[in-house]
């Protein structure tokens, strides 16, 4: 689409990659399942031939039979260190994530940005025997370690989740939705000072909590 083409053309090297598109992307890409959107997230930044050639070669063999995606795929190439975070993908993902019940979908949102591989380091030191006993699962440590802070939050819901939350009724997802974006800390203070004085259940707080707006909406002051 318009959108996909405006993506593309944004930096270097916009003929070649139109011109990569052109002769390569039925033949190649197409029948792995991408589409333009994806196609436009793999090569806006550098290194895009490299990226087209390493899916070309080795994604049929090394990620699609792991339940990869194009748009894992795309998410995981975005940024820096993409060929490390392929490397590391194909080596560790089924010895250490995938019994773990991490899917490629969590994974692509993971390794999505900085500190990715500290991320990774956390959850195969950690996973089973902090998160894991409070129910947690890959698709909310997914969720919770997206942003800002990710080691942050996961030493606050080690510290606080049994005592705080999980008495209030909160689940493991509304968790991993509320702390996952900016103000948390205010938002877990919100929570465990004033929630018992609302009508709100859970999911309703975790709705509001979850808006730019949210102090507003509860009348929260500062």
């Amino acid at each position: 689409t318009g959108s996909h083409v405006s993506q593309i053309v944004l930096g270097a090297d916009w003929d070649k990659k139109l011109g990569w598109i052109e002769q390569n992307f039925t033949d190649i890409l197409q029948p792995l399942g991408f589409t333009g959107s994806h196609v436009s997230q793999i090569v806006v930044n550098a290194d895009w031939d490299k990226k087209l050639a390493w899916i070309e070669q080795n994604f049929t063999d090394i990620l699609q039979p792991l339940g990869f995606t194009g748009y894992h795929v795309s998410q995981i190439v975005t940024g820096a260190d993409w060929d490390k975070k392929l490397a590391w993908i194909e080596q560790n993902f089924t010895v250490i994530l995938q019994p773990l019940g991490f899917t490629g979908s969590h994974v692509s949102q993971i390794v999505l940005g900085a500190d990715w591989d500290k991320k990774l380091g956390w959850i195969e030191q950690n996973f089973t025997d902090i998160l894991q006993p409070l129910g947690f699962t890959g698709s909310h440590v997914s969720q919770i370690v997206v942003n800002a802070d990710w080691d942050k939050k996961l030493a606050w819901i080690e510290q606080n989740f049994t005592d705080i939350l999980e008495p209030l009724g909160f689940s493991q997802y509304h968790t991993s939705q509320i702390i996952k974006g900016k103000g948390w800390k205010e938002k877990m203070e919100w929570i465990e000072k004033f929630f018992r004085d609302t009508k709100l259940t859970p999911k309703e707080a975790q709705k509001i909590l979850i808006k730019k707006n949210w102090k507003e909406v509860l009348g929260y002051t500062t």
